[in-house]
Formats: structure tokens, C-alpha cells, sequence
């Protein structure tokens, strides 16, 4: 990994861990249907949008980056099979970025 990939890893490790465990049991479980303290906390970090260009707010990464964080996110919860929970606003909210950027020509 570059020094850029290692420091992005870092960053969403410590984000992951500092979630308590009881919320995230409830993220998966379904208990909170959006999780706005979670988005919040990502949105605070620069953790929304990795994929999406810096000119427009984003981190300007690559998909190994999306990666990346996605693992750190699935392993360092109290549930690593039920990660998917946990990833999919961050997808959503990336997905829908991106969508609004101009397409270059």
C-alpha cells in the first residue's frame, strides 16, 4: 500500500473503533435505519465520497481505496458478517456523489 492507502486504513480504523459497540449491534440489527451519528462522524473525518474528485469535496482516491476502508469498517466492528450493514450508507451517499459530477468529455 502506498503512504496515502496506509494513512486512509488508519484513519477508518480509528473511526470503526470509536463507534460504540452497542450502536453498531443496533446498525446491524436494524434498530437504527439511518445511522446519523455514524454518517456524521464518517462526514467529519473525510470519509464520504473517497472515490469523489477533491475539487469537489472528496478524498480524489481509487477504487482499492473504497476497499480498503470497506475492510477496516467490516473487520473492526463486533460483527464482521454483518459489515454490510454498516458499509452500505457509505456506498449509497459515494454512489450518489459521484453522480453529480460532471462527466468529463
Amino acid at each position: 500500500m502506498t503512504p496515502e492507502q496506509l494513512q486512509l486504513r488508519d484513519e477508518v480504523r480509528e473511526m470503526a473503533r470509536s463507534v460504540s459497540r452497542e450502536y453498531i449491534l443496533d446498525m446491524d440489527a436494524d434498530k437504527i435505519k439511518y445511522p446519523k451519528e455514524y454518517m456524521r462522524e464518517c462526514g467529519k473525518r473525510n470519509l464520504i465520497g473517497i472515490r469523489v474528485p477533491k475539487k469537489y469535496g472528496g478524498r480524489g482516491g481509487l477504487w482499492v481505496d473504497d476497499i480498503i476502508a470497506a475492510e477496516e469498517i467490516c473487520v473492526n466492528g463486533p460483527d464482521p458478517p454483518a459489515a454490510a450493514r454498516r458499509l452500505e450508507p457509505l456506498l449509497i451517499i459515494s454512489k450518489q456523489l459521484a453522480s453529480r459530477l460532471p462527466i468529463p468529455h
